[in-house]
């Protein structure tokens, strides 16, 4: 049953409720930087890992409450943050991660072909 269910409701609050949670994260670029939100309802900044390592950003909960699972999440970090200024925030069941553009971004280089 729980198969068919999470067949017909793929994408859905179905799949995650049969799945288990994965957290609803929003992405936004700023100008400045990249802004990741993060929704972790009832989680502390003590039940989270966030790092950094070889250009992956992995944020981490190995911790169960009523509201969320354990899980964890990864992305790729874009060649132009400044990783020793990454920080992150949590407020009100939203973790925000703030990854700051390098100085020198450059958004287009020309190449010469030889």
């Amino acid at each position: 049953m729980n198969r068919t269910l999470s067949t017909i409701f793929a994408g859905d609050i179905f799949s995650s409720f049969f799945d288990g949670y994965t957290p609803s994260v929003r992405i936004n670029e700023t100008g400045t930087e990249y802004k990741l939100e993060m929704a972790v309802p009832g989680l502390t900044k003590s039940d989270l890992i966030i790092k950094s390592e070889l250009g992956v950003l992995s944020i981490i909960n190995e911790v169960e409450n009523t509201f969320i699972n354990k899980f964890k999440k990864q992305y790729s970090i874009p060649d132009d943050v400044n990783v020793e200024d990454i920080s992150a925030d949590i407020k009100n069941g939203i973790l925000t991660v703030i990854l700051p553009y390098t100085k020198n971004k450059k958004t287009t280089k020309m190449i010469t072909i030889n």
